[in-house]
């Protein structure tokens, strides 16, 4: 059995894009494989972040954390904290505006071993502009 230090996180820092982020929520509901966690970090937007997303903690209960910012700290230090604020092995940050497909964490699952320090994950293919 996977221990839950062992499983990925996938880490949204978010600000002021409520109905992006409840987007990218519901993508990551409709993933094939559902081994991760999700780390909100808010940087203090202007509406009730725990209450939008309040479907969603009740589906992902214990799974889903929320770390709301009493004042905007900054894109950098937010996503900085997200990093520091995620309790697992693994870590996918994943921006608010990123829509993932649904079989995205059984992909990143696959390239994961102890070997790998970073993946760069995207469903698009940029091969032609290398």
């Amino acid at each position: 059995m996977e221990k839950e230090h062992d499983m990925l996180t996938v880490m949204i820092p978010t600000y002021n894009r409520k109905d992006c982020l409840i987007r990218v929520l519901e993508c990551l509901k409709n993933q094939t494989c559902q081994r991760f966690n999700i780390l909100i970090s808010d940087n203090g937007s202007g509406y009730d972040v725990k209450e939008a997303v309040s479907e969603y903690s009740t589906y992902f209960g214990e799974r889903l954390k929320l770390f709301v910012r009493s004042v905007n700290v900054g894109a950098i230090a937010n996503i900085n904290g997200a990093f520091a604020l995620a309790d697992t092995k693994w870590g996918w940050l994943l921006g608010d505006d990123d829509f993932p497909v649904k079989d995205a964490v059984e992909m990143i699952y696959s390239y994961l071993d102890d070997e790998v320090a970073a993946v760069h994950f995207s469903i698009y293919d940029l091969s032609k502009f290398i």
